[in-house]
């Protein structure tokens, strides 16, 4: 009997099923493969979605912290420009007229509000880089003044003479800025307030408000306060003689 012959085709099946289960694994293997490639893709995407999410979350967090720093610097200095402004416009009246000295350097306060704007300037106007130069040119013209007046203050002919001279020459120092300071002043805040959160009636009072309506104002208050001491006096003149 030839036993090879009967081994041949075992062998063969051998071989046969070998290569199957080779062929079979090998599929298996490109399918699991493929698999968990798809699913790391997937996965890989559905990160990046997220991060590019996130990302732009984040990056609207900023800008909007970014516009709330903004808009703070600007009611800031616009409020600090008001109270400055109006320093200023008072400032010019109580040097316009003939009051005494003492009288009007206790009510004067510019040259401290002055100092109070440029605080608020050093703080803010790097957050609103737009509105920097015209700042900066008025900061600067308020420390040409600030200059003006201590060189002033030095003089020991003013120090030594009566204070109505003295008057004069702070006056004439104000005249000298008086020009670039009103037109400073006015396009500065026509440009802030635009941005500040200032309600339209408001913007046009700004525009409206000058120093002869300080004038006329601090008049009618002026007069109102004298009216009601007179009344006073009478009020109380009638119930000592009763």
């Amino acid at each position: 009997m030839n036993l090879g012959f009967i081994a041949s085709p075992q062998k063969g099946m051998f071989e046969y099923l070998t290569i199957l289960m080779s062929s079979i694994i090998a599929i298996v293997s490109l399918l699991v493969t493929h698999f968990n490639n798809k699913r790391n893709l997937k996965f890989l995407e559905e990160k990046d979605k997220h991060e590019t999410e996130q990302k732009r979350i984040i990056d609207e967090m900023e800008i909007s912290k970014d516009k709330r720093y903004q808009q703070r610097a600007y009611n800031r200095l616009s409020s600090g420009l008001l109270k400055l402004y109006n320093s200023y416009i008072k400032h010019r009246c109580l040097y316009a007229g003939n009051q005494r000295l003492d009288v009007v350097e206790i009510n004067d306060t510019f040259i401290e509000d002055i100092a109070a704007f440029k605080t608020v300037y050093n703080k803010e106007v790097d957050i609103i880089p737009e509105y920097a130069i015209s700042l900066f040119e008025l900061v600067d013209t308020l420390n040409r003044f600030v200059l003006l007046k201590d060189i002033l203050e030095k003089e020991q002919d003013l120090v030594q003479n009566n204070g109505h001279k003295k008057l004069k020459a702070k006056r004439a120092v104000m005249d000298s800025l008086s020009a670039l300071l009103d037109k400073e002043f006015v396009d500065i805040l026509d440009q802030i307030s635009d941005k500040a959160d200032i309600s339209e009636p408001y913007k046009r009072y700004l525009k409206d408000n000058s120093p002869e309506s300080y004038v006329a104002n601090s008049l009618k208050i002026q007069q109102e306060m004298i009216k009601r001491m007179e009344d006073s006096f009478r009020k109380q003149t009638n119930s000592d003689v009763g």
